[in-house]
């Protein structure tokens, strides 16, 4: 049986994943989450200063166009690409995370979460939708 809980990808989606002994681990997430949480800590130990819209976009719009077009199919899947702009994303999502929690009512957190997300989000079900098609 596949474990999901921490590869949320299909079997046949296998190069996707690194092992941890014979446990699969989304690569993107590997990379991302890490990263994600120790720029979130970095940021409150340093206390600072909220990024910037356009700092956020630079760090979140390339891993996101990357993540949508590797979904629908219009580019190849790249471990090496997949790990690089995991880590981009990663510093992206951590210093969003910041902003977020520094003003909840801050639009910007939100406008770019759901501005970027649900593109990416709308681009992972069509992919799964795909797969189901595959199957049939």
């Amino acid at each position: 049986m596949w474990p999901t809980i921490l590869a949320h990808h299909h079997p046949e989606d296998a190069e996707r994943c690194v092992y941890l002994g014979r446990v699969p681990l989304c690569r993107r997430c590997s990379a991302l989450w890490p990263l994600c949480f120790a720029t979130l800590a970095v940021c409150f130990s340093r206390e600072l200063a909220p990024a910037q819209t356009l700092e956020l976009l630079a760090l979140l719009l390339i891993p996101v166009l990357e993540f949508t077009a590797v979904h629908i199919g219009k580019l190849s899947y790249s471990t090496r690409r997949v790990w690089m702009l995991g880590l981009l994303a990663g510093v992206g999502a951590g210093r969003l995370f910041h902003r977020y929690l520094l003003d909840p009512s801050d639009k910007v957190p939100w406008i770019l979460a759901l501005s970027l997300g649900l593109p990416a989000a709308a681009s992972a079900v069509y992919h799964e939708i795909g797969k189901k098609d595959e199957e049939l």
